[in-house]
């Protein structure tokens, strides 16, 4: 499946941001301001990049040898917030791209990028000091409401 979504967005604009290398390099490919290229007179600037579309975007992630496909693995579909939400930090903190996609009965379903799949299974793998694991304390409980420090 194409990732033009969010995921990919972010990670160009994040590398793109204050790489001025990268901004005349890849600016070719933006189509912000119409035909592929085009320079305002104002310049290059960011909104050029930022407003592109998905297909541009896809071009830039190309060209930056970013991986464009993701393969989803469902990762978790009985778990509520606020868990939810803090193995989704947790996750963000490690990179590891995820989406919630839909329903299950029970809970939303949580994916994960395949290739990333081994390495979020620490999030829930990690051992509180009474020895439980954090897959094994209920969705509800207080310490997932506290802030998160990396």
């Amino acid at each position: 499946m194409p990732v033009t979504d969010n995921i990919i967005r972010r990670e160009v604009l994040k590398r793109i941001r204050d790489d001025a290398t990268l901004w005349a390099d890849l600016w070719p490919l933006t189509d912000a301001y119409g035909p592929h290229g085009f320079i305002p007179p104002q310049g290059y600037d960011w909104s050029g990049f930022r407003d592109s579309s998905d297909e541009a975007i896809t071009a830039m992630a190309t060209k930056m040898g970013l991986q464009t496909t993701i393969t989803w693995v469902m990762f978790t579909k009985r778990t509520e917030d606020p868990k939810l939400g803090w193995i989704e930090q947790r996750l963000d903190t490690l990179g590891i791209p995820h989406r919630r996609n839909g329903s299950s009965a029970h809970a939303p379903i949580l994916e994960v990028a395949g290739d990333r799949e081994a390495e979020a299974w620490t999030v829930l793998d990690q051992r509180l000091r009474n020895g439980r694991r954090i897959d094994d304390v209920r969705d509800d409980h207080p310490m997932f409401l506290q802030p998160f420090k990396p």
